[in-house]
């Protein structure tokens, strides 16, 4: 055998090998738990059984795991970040108000009892990149409502495995990009992954650690005018507002300050739980000490100047142009400013109403 054919055999060979191992890897990689940061390992003991094993090993963590390794070559290094959010929702997760403890009281309910933690326990246990993507969860769940944010998340999947197929025809795509680019996501997972965390936001917003200063943001934000700026591209919008969110409170956290025109930073501060000193620029100079102990002395966010002539309502305004909205049809374009969700059920409602139509 000549030289060539050995070189086009061992080819063909390497070839093979790394195919099957792309496909070994697409079938094992999503089951795998990882040890979860030092500042979440206490999460997942105070979950109800049910919670913490679905964020183990069932659908959610898969779903947490293959985020993660999607977006994982974009996800900047945010470990201030990371830390600081991770000591909050312990704390949170630790609060009987927030989370209650379910008893036999509560019936065939018992296991559902307290808050759903289920996706931060299967994005703590599935590394930083999925971390990252909870992170992004509770921004778009806080700002949209459950159908946008589920039509956003088939979008942002939809483009970035086209932009991984572009790389791959380039051929320079990394083993890790590979095997995400074999990964399948279905509306379904992202629905169960956008609605997990929507219930812990529900939960958690209202526990006395948080409840007072949760309130005050959403107050100031409600009386401002402004606008995540950007295209109104979907993919590039959101991606774009995710890490410009996270970079800016990493370094806040640290003790960095920042002056914010970009309405991304808010709608993560309403988001995340994390609680910088505010300077308010609007009619008069406000200044509002949040005392939140997680981040370093010097941490402060000026609000600047609103956008009077904005349209709409006051609030932090977000213009995106949705593929996937609907099932047929052109693209849907929809805006939204961030308020507060009034519209869920506590669970002691929820068991009024689910008796009420047993009756």
């Amino acid at each position: 055998m000549s030289a060539v054919s050995k070189l086009q055999a061992a080819f063909v060979s390497a070839s093979q090998e790394t195919t099957l191992a792309l496909a070994n890897l697409n079938a094992d990689f999503s089951l795998v738990k990882i040890e979860p940061r030092i500042e979440y390992r206490d999460i997942g003991g105070a979950l109800s059984n049910h919670r913490r094993v679905a964020g183990e090993a069932g659908s959610i963590h898969v779903t947490a795991r293959r985020l993660g390794s999607l977006f994982q070559s974009i996800v900047p290094d945010v470990s201030n970040l990371l830390a600081a959010y991770g000591k909050r929702a312990t704390e949170l997760s630790k609060s009987p108000d927030a989370n209650p403890t379910g008893t036999r009281d509560h019936g065939p309910f018992q296991e559902y009892v307290g808050v759903d933690g289920s996706s931060l326990w299967a994005a703590a246990t599935s590394g930083d990149a999925a971390l990252a993507m909870h992170l992004l969860a509770c921004m778009l769940a806080t700002h949209w409502q459950a159908p946008e944010a589920i039509a956003i998340w088939v979008e942002l999947v939809t483009e970035r495995k086209r932009q991984l197929e572009s790389t791959t025809a380039s051929g320079n795509i990394n083993l890790q990009d590979a095997v995400a680019l074999q990964l399948v996501i279905s509306r379904e997972h992202l629905e169960e992954w956008d609605t997990s965390a929507r219930a812990w936001l529900k939960a958690t917003c209202s526990d006395p650690l948080v409840n007072e200063r949760q309130l005050r943001v959403l107050q100031i934000l409600k009386g401002l005018k402004l606008a995540v700026l950007g295209p109104t591209d979907v993919y590039r919008s959101v991606t774009d507002a995710w890490k410009l969110a996270m970079e800016t409170f990493d370094k806040i956290i640290g003790g960095a300050s920042y002056s914010i025109y970009d309405g991304a930073v808010l709608v993560a501060l309403a988001s995340w739980y994390l609680y910088p000193d505010l300077v308010v620029l609007t009619n008069e100079k406000r200044e509002i000490h949040q005392h939140d102990a997680l981040l370093q002395a010097g941490g402060i966010v000026t609000i600047g100047a609103t956008l009077p002539d904005l349209e709409g309502p006051p609030g932090v305004r977000w213009l995106l142009s949705l593929s996937h909205l609907k099932y047929y049809g052109p693209p849907v374009t929809v805006s939204q400013s961030t308020e507060s969700d009034e519209g869920r059920l506590t669970f002691d409602d929820f068991v009024v109403v689910s008796l009420g139509a047993i009756v």
